[in-house]
């Protein structure tokens, strides 16, 4: 793979987990919640489970584990999953997106689905081509791009969930 195209991975996926981590520690109590709302693990163990989720989480950001975002994302779609079978469709989904509390949907499912993919290839092998000054460039601008289209992905999914609820 190019190492452009990997460190634009692996950039996104760090800034993804970044804002992750940040919303569940801005809001304890919440994520706590949201966590708790899924019903995957019993009550009691919501507190200490949460905390592990951070910490796997902080050494996606800080420990480049970037293939473990990979392994924490795919766990996250299978939990939204579970409780889509379960027919539990009304609670929110924790993600903190720009989009605010968003019910869970097959759409986050997927969602998540990519960029799982993103973050596992972004831990592939790099080509040995070296990289420029305006490959630097080019991973920031990219990382804007797919930072916009995230945003946008996030706002269409939770207005299809509102657009359900409203009919």
């Amino acid at each position: 793979m190019d190492p452009l195209v990997r460190d634009t991975l692996w950039a996104a996926t760090t800034v993804l987990f970044s804002l992750a981590l940040y919303h569940k520690l801005h809001d304890w109590a919440g994520f706590q919640r949201a966590l708790a709302d899924y019903r995957i693990v019993p009550a009691s163990l919501v507190p200490m489970v949460a905390a592990v989720v951070v910490l796997l989480e902080a050494a996606v950001v800080f420990g480049r584990f970037v293939a473990l975002g990979g392994v924490l994302l795919l766990g996250y779609a299978v939990a939204i999953g579970v409780n889509l079978v379960r027919g539990r469709v009304r609670i929110d989904c924790g993600c903190g997106g720009v989009a605010g509390r968003e019910r869970l949907s097959w759409w986050l499912v997927g969602r998540n689905v990519v960029c799982a993919a993103a973050a596992f290839a972004a831990s592939s092998r790099a080509s040995l081509r070296d990289l420029e000054w305006m490959d630097a460039f080019s991973v920031v601008a990219a990382v804007a791009v797919l930072a916009a289209l995230y945003v946008a992905a996030d706002q269409l999914i939770a207005n299809a969930g509102r657009m359900r609820e409203a009919t």
